[in-house]
């Protein structure tokens, strides 16, 4: 009796933990939070409160301070939305009311993490999303008054060409292919992909795709999830990189994925969020409700929210299970490092090493454990696998 007892406390204490690591944890950024963004080079947090100051924590939420050495226009203007390139420069685009810039619309930018900030040439719509390819391009959909457009720009954000096309989402895969979801016509759009950068265009003509997509993500192994946006129709999920798509069996309006392949979905009834580690076979909600949240997510592995004005934090993703150099027979050092260090096996031969950077691409791989040079490498953090007989494991390498 004693043992079905114990047994059954061990069930109930397993569950309760496992619904604490999957619950949003308040980070009490100041109020009235309405976009975020994360400096995937050192983890910073940046956010708006009400479009018009910007806020930012260095320790993971703990405190935070208002930048105001920010030049602000004269007149009424908001922000749009962050990004931090792949280079550490953050760029944020204003929409100004009072149209201090006639039609055109700024950005501003910072090199220093957002200590100070400075205007960069004018943009020609308001931004509202900004993607970062692995090739250090930076592709915008920006909107006009009739359509959003995508503009792309090649040298860090300073300027932009416009991409012709109508746009609704956009995705960029690790070898910097473009997926895209299109407006066509009235009533009709399109899934379609680019190879060049976006200068041609093919429609993918899937099977299984819903009538009237318009948003998709593309998760690190290359599955593709699209939904319409509704309450009614279920998302669908391609894993032969856009040839045919299938059903997973749940209505999420807002999908999300992080660097792990996890991915997430919001329910409307409810106010409820999911997320699924096993790339929607099942799910788990996750608590406390939010009303119409945004996932983010870091390369390290954590992965934040925000919503009604709050910046929420999912617990137990405080960064990559760092299974390595305590518990799995191999050394890292030094960590963190100017991009020159060593991969050392303890008591058994490693049998290969790869290195990914934040746009999970690979960025290097190797058969043997030894010296590692990435010191030409842009700062930042990176996951290390390393395969030591027939299993692998995960740990995150700095590059100062």
């Amino acid at each position: 009796m004693k043992k079905h007892v114990l047994f059954l406390m061990m069930i109930i204490v397993a569950c309760c933990a496992s619904t604490l690591s999957q619950s949003w944890q308040n980070l009490n950024a100041p109020p009235g939070i309405t976009i975020v963004d994360i400096n995937r080079n050192n983890n910073s947090i940046f956010g708006t409160a009400n479009g018009s100051a910007i806020h930012r924590s260095v320790d993971g939420g703990a405190n935070w301070t208002t930048a105001t050495t920010e030049p602000a226009p004269s007149g009424m203007y908001t922000y749009q939305h962050f990004t931090c390139t792949n280079s550490g420069a953050l760029l944020v685009g204003l929409l100004d009311y009072s149209m201090t810039y006639g039609t055109l619309f700024p950005l501003l930018r910072s090199t220093d993490n957002g200590d100070s900030w400075t205007y960069i040439a004018p943009f020609m719509y308001s931004t509202s999303r900004f993607y970062n390819a692995p090739n250090n391009y930076i592709y915008a959909l920006a909107n006009s008054s009739y359509s959003t457009s995508l503009c792309v720009s090649s040298d860090d954000g300073f300027t932009f060409t416009v991409i012709p096309g109508s746009f609704l989402d956009v995705a960029i895969a690790a070898n910097n292919d473009i997926y895209a979801i299109m407006v066509k016509s009235a009533g009709e759009n399109k899934l379609s992909k680019s190879t060049d950068g976006g200068t041609t265009w093919s429609d993918l003509t899937a099977t299984g795709m819903p009538a009237l997509p318009n948003r998709i993500i593309l998760c690190p192994n290359g599955n593709i999830f699209v939904t319409d946006g509704s309450n009614s129709n279920p998302v669908v999920r391609s894993t032969d990189g856009g040839s045919t798509f299938s059903t997973i069996g749940e209505i999420f309006p807002l999908i999300w994925n992080d660097y792990n392949n996890n991915v997430f979905g919001y329910k409307a009834s409810g106010n409820q969020t999911y997320r699924s580690t096993n790339q929607g076979g099942t799910w788990q909600a996750l608590t406390p409700n939010l009303t119409l949240p945004y996932v983010i997510a870091h390369p390290d592995g954590n992965v934040y929210a925000y919503s009604s004005g709050n910046i929420y934090k999912l617990s137990g993703t405080s960064g990559i299970d760092d299974n390595s150099a305590g518990n799995s027979g191999f050394e890292v050092f030094p960590n963190p490092s100017n991009g020159k260090f060593e991969v050392r096996g303890k008591q058994h031969p490693i049998s290969g090493i790869e290195i990914i950077n934040a746009s999970g691409e690979s960025v290097m791989r190797q058969q043997t454990s030894g010296n590692i040079d990435l010191s030409g490498s842009h700062k930042g953090i990176y996951i290390l696998k390393v395969y030591i007989g027939a299993k692998s494991y995960t740990s995150k390498i700095i590059i100062q």
